[in-house]
């Protein structure tokens, strides 16, 4: 299984749910699967389309984009995305949006993940939510503010634990993982796993 994502985000979310997934469905125990980081959800779904007729029958390749790829605006009648979407039946949605559900999870009074979060960075989700460095954040673009909130929850936990940014970003995507119930995984990959060429 080859997946095309747009970014080191999407990529390290979708490695941890598949890990998971692979782990609640024993027949897919077996299956190989590289993620690679694209870009744009446009220049990732063209790169899946173009992959996917380069490689033997028996490689699976995959474009799973952010949801908000699939945004009306996006989905215009004779748009090129529209069109990629139309001819190949490859394409996928993450179904949620990895900035935005971050924060969502983040934001979520959830006790079990404060108590992990506080045991893993040393800090207290709330202090981060009512620092001036976080609530000073504004954006227009809802997907660049929570961007922006996710990298100074990074930055405020790497502070706090002396880790690298890239050990912090790892630790806080597998607490957020952990967050997805076993159904929630099963329908963001069954269908890809399950699906017949």
């Amino acid at each position: 299984y080859i997946f095309f994502v747009e970014d080191e985000t999407a990529r390290a979310i979708l490695k941890k749910l598949i890990n998971k997934y692979i782990i609640l469905e024993q027949k897919h125990s077996t299956a190989s699967t590289v993620i690679i980081p694209v870009g744009g959800f446009k220049e990732t779904a063209r790169m899946a389309v173009t992959t996917n007729s380069q490689l033997f029958e028996s490689s699976n390749v995959f474009a799973v984009l952010d949801d908000d790829a699939f945004a009306e605006e996006n989905v215009q009648p004779g748009s090129e995305f529209k069109k990629l979407l139309d001819e190949n039946s490859i394409i996928y949605s993450l179904r949620f949006t990895p900035e935005l559900k971050f924060i969502e999870v983040l934001s979520s009074d959830n006790t079990e993940l404060d108590a992990h979060f506080k045991t893993s960075m040393h800090c207290e989700i709330k202090s981060i939510l009512n620092s001036p460095d976080y609530t000073g954040l504004h954006k227009t673009n809802p997907r660049y503010l929570a961007k922006a909130q996710f990298n100074t929850f990074i930055n405020k936990c790497v502070a706090s634990t002396g880790d690298t940014p890239e050990i912090v970003e790892d630790c806080l995507i597998s607490l957020i993982a952990n967050q997805f119930t076993d159904g929630e995984i099963k329908n963001i990959l069954g269908p890809i796993f399950n699906r017949n060429k």
